[in-house]
């Protein structure tokens, strides 16, 4: 996307806004919205937006998912959504699962919930060539990656972490 000129970019499930923020900084020229649907994530993430200098450029909507984009198409849409099972919960570190809301970890028993939702609505919000990448818990990606592929997802990678783990997928609007 850097060398794009002028891109539009949604952060979906912004939480403390760390991608918006991190888009708007590293891509002067990004116009960069971010959801939620808690109203208490999004004042954190208008928080962190004026400290990083950004607030200007980033665009703060509440609701669930893509509802809050209407008909907008954006070159990107990216995500970091909740991707634990409910039945995982209990095995987290103390400091993850008593301090981040349940809300932000976990969609419920389908881990992939959330997942399955940005694949079928995403490709009708991007633009020809656009690209939906997510973070996925571990083992997740490969999963995830059928599911964009379903969507008519196109050049679809996985991308490592720091440890080797399969962390992030990616896939673009046909065009």
């Amino acid at each position: 996307l850097s060398g794009r000129g002028e891109v539009t970019v949604a952060d979906i499930g912004t939480g403390s806004g760390a991608i918006a923020v991190a888009v708007a900084h590293l891509l002067p020229l990004a116009r960069v919205v971010a959801v939620d649907l808690s109203p208490e994530a999004l004042v954190v993430a208008q928080t962190n937006a004026a400290r990083n200098g950004v607030a200007e450029r980033v665009e703060f909507r509440q609701g669930d998912l893509l509802a809050p984009l209407g008909g907008e198409r954006f070159d990107a849409i990216l995500s970091n959504p909740p991707y634990i099972g409910e039945h995982e919960l209990t095995g987290l570190m103390p400091e993850v699962r008593e301090w981040e809301p349940h809300l932000a970890l976990s969609p419920g028993s389908d881990a992939l919930l959330v997942y399955r939702r940005l694949a079928s609505e995403a490709p009708a919000r991007l633009k020809p060539g656009g690209v939906l990448g997510v973070e996925v818990g571990a083992g997740q990606a490969r999963a995830v990656a059928s599911l964009f592929r379903q969507a008519g997802l196109v050049d679809i990678s996985l991308h490592h972490d720091t440890a080797g783990i399969e962390r992030v997928v990616i896939g673009s609007a046909a065009g």
